[in-house]
């Protein structure tokens, strides 16, 4: 980085007659450094830049010439470097209710002033630290498989502040569970709409997912069909994993419509039949005067609406 330099016995600039022919030697240890020359009237400020180099003590020397007059500056600088920390899980794949060791490190060189902080994906603060390394011990849920942990470093150092992350992802594992929200405990379906059997598990590894009834298959990720009266009964649903298993009982309800039809036959009386359609289907057949069968039409016209 930039280092500014004071002569002894001057201000941080300096004055010098005429100033364009002022003679800079910028040297940084052993390196010799080519140095930026401003110049704004008899002022004259000399800049270089430094990098890449090991940790450590080095000696920044500046010499300004102007004539036969040579003064000189010393200033020991101290180089910091600050590599990326380090994140740790132990393990990394947990079984759900396992403890888990979350490890926040650095293998930087202790500066003047520097915190640690192990934060979740949101940003949300789980431990923090002055001292190396920083470590957070948990008990592994469901909820945390997935779950990113950051370890963030911040160094302070001349006025300069310096932060650093890396980040590391937790796997937990559990076996199948359902519930309501999931897999429904009760349908109801009308006949002869379109309907599917939504029945899903969470767990990890993802669990397979298969419904039966009377020991016959039902496919739940089958797309929508056709709802008839023989899909309605009791369904055993099993999810399983290489964890274990969970099963829970499905009720599929199905209502029937009722179609009302009326047969009029035209004979010397009407002999009105009435059908009710998708039930137990059963006729009603009267013989009537055309006068008494208008009134029958009438009332089963009513009835139908």
């Amino acid at each position: 980085r930039k280092r500014k330099i004071e002569v002894p016995g001057l201000p941080d600039w300096l004055e010098i007659f005429p100033a364009e022919e002022a003679q800079f030697d910028l040297k940084f240890g052993e390196q010799i450094l080519n140095a930026s020359i401003t110049l704004s009237g008899n002022t004259v400020r000399a800049q270089a830049q430094v990098s890449s180099l090991p940790t450590g003590n080095y000696q920044l020397n500046c010499t300004v010439s102007l004539g036969p007059i040579t003064k000189s500056a010393v200033e020991t600088v101290h180089v910091y470097s600050f590599p990326q920390p380090s994140l740790e899980i132990h393990p990394s794949e947990a079984l759900v209710n396992n403890l888990v060791t979350v490890l926040c490190n650095s293998s930087a060189p202790e500066p003047p002033s520097f915190s640690l902080q192990i934060q979740n994906a949101s940003g949300r603060i789980l431990a923090s630290s002055d001292e190396f390394p920083l470590q957070l011990n948990l008990t592994a849920q469901e909820e945390d498989n997935g779950q990113e942990f950051v370890c963030e470093v911040e160094f302070k150092i001349d006025g300069i502040t310096i932060t650093k992350h890396t980040s590391a992802t937790l796997t937990v594992f559990y076996v199948p569970e359902m519930d309501e929200l999931s897999c429904p405990s009760n349908h109801t379906w009308v006949e002869r709409t379109q309907q599917t059997l939504h029945c899903l598990a969470k767990g990890n590894p993802k669990p397979s997912v298969a419904c039966f009834k009377e020991g016959i298959a039902y496919d739940v990720e089958e797309k929508k069909k056709q709802v008839d009266r023989s899909q309605a009964g009791i369904y055993n649903c099993t999810a399983t994993n290489e964890l274990g298993s969970s099963t829970r009982t499905v009720t599929i309800h199905v209502e029937c419509k009722i179609t009302m039809v009326l047969d009029i036959i035209l004979t010397s009386s009407l002999v009105v039949i009435c059908h009710l359609l998708n039930r137990r289907s059963f006729p009603l057949v009267m013989q009537t005067t055309i006068e008494e069968s208008f009134h029958i039409i009438i009332i089963f016209i009513m009835i139908i609406l």
